[in-house]
């Protein structure tokens, strides 16, 4: 069985940092963001904290993220990972089997604010060499009609 590299993103209106190494997310979204209101929207914060996650035995290589919005067919945040695993940068995670060793890095980012030009996605991707990870996906959308 090979391993491989994942990732997940919580999305959310607002990040702190909090003592003791902890975050608060607040008003986190699902799947879904419903806005009221016509687009282009300015929602006044926006959160995503970005998890990737790849095989500890992969050898050490630079992992850039992307996220992309509505609309858009270019990324309008770019950024790269730690590359280093030192203590601060990644940490091991073991699987409750033992059998595999993962390292761990990621990211927090807050807009303040966040311009959303029309209904669609929000999504985060991670590129490593030519493999590309989905890390998530949000819908923008109006609300259902009651």
């Amino acid at each position: 069985m090979s391993l491989e590299a994942y990732g997940f993103t919580i999305f959310c209106d607002d990040i702190r940092q909090e003592i003791g190494g902890k975050a608060s997310y607040i008003g986190v979204y699902k799947s879904v963001m419903y806005l009221h209101g016509e687009f282009p929207i300015a929602l006044p914060k926006f959160g995503l904290a970005i998890t990737y996650r790849e095989p500890r035995e992969w050898p050490n290589e630079r992992v850039r993220f992307e996220v992309y919005l509505p609309g858009a067919t270019e990324a309008a945040i770019i950024g790269e990972f730690a590359a280093e695993r030192g203590p601060t940068t990644l940490t091991p995670r073991t699987l409750p089997d033992d059998s595999d060793v993962y390292f761990e890095t990621g990211t927090v980012i807050v807009l303040s604010p966040l311009f959303l030009p029309c209904p669609g996605f929000i999504r985060v991707k991670a590129i490593r060499g030519s493999k590309t990870v989905r890390l998530g996906t949000l819908c923008v959308e109006p609300p259902p009609e009651q």
